[in-house]
C-alpha cells in the first residue's frame, strides 16, 4: 500500500474532501503518517522537516537497485558463502551500524520520488535515463544495533528529513561486501509523535478516526485573543501583540478556536509580525 492508497482510503471514509500528508513512505514500508485535513493542510510543513524514527531490519543475500525487497535483484551470494562472510564481519557489522551516527552526508537513490528536470527519479532510471544525483547533508541523531536473526539484522535509527534509510542499507552493502537490503521498515516516530498513538488501519478503513489538534501534535507557541479581536485577524488587520515568539505561533480565540498561524520572520512594512494563514 502506498501513502496515497492510504490517502484515498481515509478521504473515503471519512468523507474529508481535502486531505493530504506529510512525507510520503515506500510501499514496503508501514508506520506513522500524517494526514492533515480541510484548513490546517497548511501546517503539513512543520511536519515534513521533524526528525523521524525508524525500525528497519536488513537481509543479507540479494542487492536490489532500490535498495528494499521491491526491487530488482543486481546481486546476490550464495547462503553457504554468506554465513561464512557474515561471521567473519559480525562484530564490524554491528560496529558500523552503531556508527552510523558519524555520517552527515548522503547521495540519495536512484530509485525515488525526487525529481530530476520535473521528471521522478526512478521513472527516469527504469527508463535507462542516464542522471546524476549530489550528495546533501543527513543527520543521524541515533543509532541502535538490536541484534541478528539467522541472515538479517535488526536496528533503529533516528535521522533528519529527508534521510533514505534504503539508501544507507545499499551503501552498508557495498562497503561490507556483502549483498544486503531492507526487509522491512517501519516509521515509528515523526518528531515528539508516537505511532502507538495513532489511528490503525482498520480505524482508517472503518472511518472510526481520533481527529487530533494542532496544538497536540505540533509544539508551537500559541497566543490567546479575546472574541472583539478575532473579526480583525478575520480580515487581515494587524492586532497589537506583546511578548512575540519568534518564529512561528497560533492566534486562538478563547474558545479554542485556531485562528491564525503567524510569523515574525519576513515581516511586512513596520507590524511585528505577517500572517501565514488566516482561518475563517
Amino acid at each position: 500500500m502506498t501513502s496515497a492508497d492510504l490517502v484515498r482510503i481515509v478521504k473515503r471514509a471519512s468523507d474529508r474532501k481535502k486531505l493530504g500528508h506529510t512525507g510520503t513512505l515506500d510501499k514496503f514500508a508501514e508506520g506513522l503518517l500524517i494526514l492533515p485535513f480541510g484548513a490546517y493542510t497548511t501546517f503539513s510543513s512543520f511536519f515534513l522537516t521533524e526528525k523521524k524514527q525508524y525500525l528497519a531490519k536488513l537481509s543479507f543475500g540479494k542487492f536490489t537497485d532500490s535498495g528494499d525487497r521491491d526491487g530488482e535483484v543486481l546481486n546476490s551470494m550464495e547462503e553457504e558463502s554468506l554465513r561464512e562472510k557474515l561471521q567473519d564481519l559480525e562484530i564490524r557489522i554491528q560496529k558500523d551500524i552503531e556508527h552510523l551516527v558519524e555520517r552527515k552526508e548522503q547521495v540519495p537513490p536512484k530509485v525515488s520520488a525526487l525529481k530530476v528536470k520535473g521528471k521522478r527519479q526512478a521513472e527516469l532510471f527504469r527508463k535507462g535515463i542516464q542522471f546524476t544525483v549530489k550528495s546533501r547533508p543527513i543527520q543521524v541523531y541515533n543509532s541502535e544495533f538490536l541484534g541478528f536473526e539467522d541472515l538479517s539484522c535488526s536496528f533503529r535509527l533516528e535521522v533528519s528529513a529527508g534521510t533514505y534509510i534504503r539508501k544507507i542499507a545499499m551503501d552498508l552493502s557495498e562497503e561490507w561486501g556483502i549483498p544486503a537490503h531492507l526487509a522491512g521498515l517501519k516509521r515509528e516516530r515523526i518528531g515528539d509523535i508516537d505511532s502507538r498513538d495513532a489511528n490503525s488501519l482498520e480505524d482508517a478503513e472503518k472511518g472510526s478516526l481520533r481527529v487530533f489538534s494542532i496544538k497536540e501534535l505540533l509544539k508551537i507557541p500559541v497566543l490567546q485573543i479575546g472574541k472583539n479581536q478575532e473579526k480583525f485577524v478575520r480580515n487581515g488587520v494587524f492586532l497589537n501583540l506583546e511578548n512575540l515568539p519568534g518564529g512561528e505561533f497560533i492566534l486562538e480565540s478563547d474558545s479554542g478556536k485556531i485562528c491564525a498561524l503567524c510569523s515574525t520572520k519576513e515581516k511586512k512594512l513596520n507590524y511585528a509580525y505577517r500572517y501565514l494563514r488566516v482561518f475563517a
